[in-house]
C-alpha cells in the first residue's frame, strides 16, 4: 500500500480534478464546491492511497478545515496522516469539528479543547521545541 499527501493551491486545476474524482459525480461535486472556494488563501491537502483519493482537508489562516475521508478508506489513518503532515509545516493550528472521531484524532495528536461554538468544538495545537 502506497500513501502520499499532495499540497494544492485553491485554484490549482489538478486539485479540481482530484476533488471531482473524490466526489464521484459532477452534481455531488457542485453541491460541495462552496467549501473549496471560501478563501483564495486556502491550501488543500489530498491524501492518496495507491493513487486513489483517500481523503482531504484544507488549511486557511492556521485553521484545519473540511477534513474528510473516503468511506472505503476510513480507519486506515488517512485523517491522522493529513493532520500530521500539516503539523510538520506549521507552528500553531486550530481545528473545529462536530465529529467525535475527528475530536479523538485531534486529542491524540496533541490538540487541546478551548472553545465550543454552536455544534462545533474547537481545538488548538502548538508545536513544541524545534520546528
Amino acid at each position: 500500500m502506497s500513501e502520499e499527501i499532495r499540497t494544492y493551491a485553491y485554484d490549482d486545476e489538478s486539485l479540481i480534478l482530484a476533488l471531482r474524482h473524490y466526489f464521484g459525480s459532477e452534481q455531488h461535486y457542485h453541491e460541495h464546491q462552496k467549501h473549496f472556494y471560501r478563501s483564495p488563501k486556502k491550501t488543500f491537502f489530498i491524501g492518496f492511497i495507491d493513487s486513489a483519493v483517500a481523503g482531504y482537508c484544507s488549511l486557511s489562516k492556521g485553521e484545519i478545515q473540511d477534513l474528510h475521508t473516503v468511506p472505503c478508506f476510513r480507519n486506515r489513518g488517512i485523517a491522522t496522516s493529513l493532520i500530521r503532515y500539516i503539523q510538520a509545516r506549521e507552528t500553531v493550528l486550530t481545528l473545529g469539528t462536530s465529529n467525535t472521531i475527528v475530536e479523538s484524532i485531534a486529542k491524540k495528536l496533541g490538540f487541546i479543547y478551548y472553545l465550543s461554538r454552536g455544534k462545533y468544538n474547537y481545538f488548538r495545537w502548538e508545536a513544541k521545541g524545534d520546528h
